[in-house]
């Protein structure tokens, strides 16, 4: 049992369950085995743990939520390893140390931890229920997520796997109406797949497999189906670090005099794209799909008025006029806040506070100026092309 964190009030809270499945024992690469017979190209990861100890870090130090505040969190990783508590936690672990040692993401241990985490969200309708996953995926009709153990019965390999689509219909009958599910894996369909008998290809949450009505649960998967996630080694993947973000800001919305929240509506939508950013600055290929029913229900709000800091690019129309153009914004609400950048090849890249913006480029005489009016800087991000005309040729 790896319960990190449970407060036991009975009011409405978030309860969060992560796994991180780096180790199999039965894959390609393990020191003991036994070895899987076809193990379908799959061996040992090295960056969910990684990935999981990140989440869990989130939920201690940045979760807030008025309507439901943190509750509990599950966690397993593989290999299993000790979890110490972050520098800016605002919540004991359950121990009451400094740190505590966390399970093996055994299929064992899974549904001991699937069935503690089902039974929080299920007191209240009030509920949110987070679940993340990062390790090995695949797919056929639906997309399996696979325990440590996965491959230990020869004849059935799929037994200590779960099917992600058939847990997140069964979780239709769970009482908390807001249930989100982040999936960091792949979705390939290796040739092997096709012909293997799924027998033990099961739903966690039951089978109770009716349509969903009525509650609010995104999917957001880490790439499209037959298709591949990636990480750096030893870090966490890139579809976590582009979850993080959003989740602190910029998948954040802003209504009225309400603070800056993330909603489900929106999350995905913001990973997705941040994710497709680091794509053009690493020149791999990963499409996130946001997928389920959403309704925009808040799960996390940016505390004391606190806007998020949003990337911005932005450059000319014609090209060349990038290089000679002198840029700058300035904040129409914060008296002082101004950001700029003198003459220089290549497009202005740069973190601006959230909010709104006189924007102004200046060509050097070249080009005519420019002068915009309210530009309106949010997340996730900012990316514009200004249209200018030369005034004359250049020397």
């Amino acid at each position: 049992m790896t319960t990190l964190y449970h407060d036991r009030s009975g009011e409405p809270r978030t309860h969060a369950l992560i796994l991180g499945v780096g180790e199999y024992r039965h894959l390609i690469g393990h020191p003991t085995g036994p070895r899987l017979a076809n193990p379908m190209d799959l061996g040992q990861l090295t960056s969910p743990p990684h990935s999981a100890r990140r989440m869990a870090d989130w939920f201690f130090e940045e979760l807030q939520n008025p309507d439901a505040p943190l509750g509990s969190i599950e966690i397993l990783v593989s290999p299993a390893m000790p979890y110490a508590l972050p520098p800016r936690a605002r919540f004991p672990l359950a121990g009451g140390g400094p740190s505590m040692p966390v399970e093996a993401a055994t299929m064992a241990n899974i549904k001991d931890a699937f069935e503690r985490w089902v039974d929080r969200c299920d007191e209240r309708e009030e509920n949110v229920a987070i679940f993340f996953f990062s390790g090995h995926g695949l797919a056929r009709e639906t997309q399996v997520l696979l325990a440590e153990d996965f491959g230990e019965n020869v004849r059935r390999p799929f037994e200590n796997s779960l099917d992600c689509d058939m847990m997140h219909l069964g979780m239709a009958r769970i009482r908390a109406r807001t249930q989100c599910f982040f999936v960091d894996a792949c979705r390939n369909v290796p040739r092997e797949v096709l012909g293997i008998d799924l027998e033990g290809w099961k739903p966690l949450g039951g089978n109770d497999v009716r349509v969903p009505g009525g509650r609010d649960a995104p999917i957001l998967r880490a790439t499209v189906h037959n298709d591949s996630a990636y990480a750096l080694a030893h870090q966490p993947t890139y579809f976590t670090e582009a979850l993080i973000r959003a989740l602190d800001g910029l998948g954040a919305h802003k209504q009225g005099l309400r603070p800056w929240s993330i909603r489900t509506s929106r999350l995905g939508e913001a990973v997705k794209l941040l994710v497709e950013r680091k794509d053009e600055a690493n020149r791999f290929r990963q499409r996130c799909e946001p997928d389920g029913p959403t309704l925009g229900h808040i799960i996390h709000v940016l505390e004391d008025g606190r806007r998020p800091v949003v990337p911005i690019r932005l450059g000319c129309y014609p090209k060349e006029a990038t290089r000679e153009a002198e840029f700058y914004l300035r904040s129409s609400q914060v008296s002082g806040l101004t950001y700029g950048r003198r003459p220089k090849p290549g497009v202005w890249e740069e973190m601006v506070l959230a909010g709104t913006y006189f924007e102004a480029v200046f060509h050097s005489g070249i080009y005519e100026n420019v002068l915009w009016d309210d530009v309106w800087i949010q997340p996730p991000m900012y990316d514009d092309v200004v249209s200018v005309k030369s005034v004359r040729t250049k020397p």
